[in-house]
């Protein structure tokens, strides 16, 4: 499976401009030219109330669903790299997405581009 998923990143970066969210890309393009690594974080109360509205649930369902997909993307990262998704050495840049639009967020990003040696 790894090997797989690595053949196909790497392929995927090969391309002119893109963006690959998740699947241990910060670890599997490590090292690639010209790949900036973001992590994007907000406080839980916000989270859950982004998936409230996003997914139609109530606040316990929502709730129930982040802990779910926040565990599965921990364990992804610990058994494929050995890592801690959190980690910030892993990253670029963190972006904490509470106080900051996802436009604002992208307009960082883009202008974080051109300082990425």
């Amino acid at each position: 499976y790894l090997d797989g998923l690595k053949s196909i990143i790497r392929e995927l970066a090969m391309s002119e401009s893109i963006v690959i969210r998740g699947r241990g890309s910060q670890f599997i393009l490590k090292y690639w030219p010209g790949a900036l690594h973001v992590l994007f974080v907000s406080p839980l109360k916000l989270r859950v109330k982004r998936v409230m509205e996003e997914m139609k649930m109530d606040e316990e369902s929502a709730k129930k669903e982040i802990a779910s997909f926040d565990s599965s993307r921990h364990q992804f990262i610990k058994k494929y790299f050995n890592a801690a998704l959190e980690d910030a050495v892993h990253y670029d840049l963190v972006i904490n997405t509470e106080h900051l639009s996802f436009e604002a967020a992208a307009l960082i990003i883009i202008n974080a581009l051109q300082f990425k040696n």
